[in-house]
C-alpha cells in the first residue's frame, strides 16, 4: 500500500483523533521511580504524568 491510500488516511484520521488516549506504563521499584520517569522522558519526548510523591 502507498501512502495517501484511503486505509493511510483513515489510521491518520484515527491517531490524529484518539492521540490522547495512549498510554505507555512502566512499572518499576519505588527507589527508581525518578530515574524511569527521566528516561521515559527523554526517549519519547514528553513528560511523566506520575507527579514526585504521589502512589
Amino acid at each position: 500500500m502507498m501512502r495517501g491510500t484511503t486505509a493511510f488516511t483513515e489510521i491518520d484520521a484515527l491517531q490524529e483523533r484518539y492521540a490522547d488516549l495512549w498510554r505507555f506504563y512502566v512499572f518499576v521499584p519505588e527507589s527508581v521511580i525518578g530515574r524511569a520517569a527521566s528516561i521515559a522522558s527523554a526517549m519519547f519526548g514528553t513528560p511523566s504524568e506520575l507527579a514526585p510523591g504521589r502512589k
